[in-house]
């Protein structure tokens, strides 16, 4: 349970930290949930196959929404 809690709490600011880089980014007038979508998809093609967030690899892909919720 607590490795659970762990992996929710480092989705959830990973996703917090890309969210607000995302409204600097020049010339991209996109919602919050178009970007929160795109960091999704970034976080579980890229950042999961990096070697030193290989232990992300542990937990099932369908708790990836319940760590981005608290974004709604």
């Amino acid at each position: 349970m607590r490795g659970m809690a762990g992996f929710r709490r480092f989705v959830y600011n990973f996703g917090l930290e890309m969210l607000k880089a995302s409204w600097d980014f020049e010339g991209i007038k996109a919602s919050d949930s178009v970007r929160l979508n795109e960091i999704k998809k970034v976080f579980t093609n890229h950042v999961m196959t990096l070697p030193e967030y290989a232990w992300t690899r542990n937990y099932s892909l369908p708790h990836l929404p319940i760590c981005f919720s608290g974004f709604e």
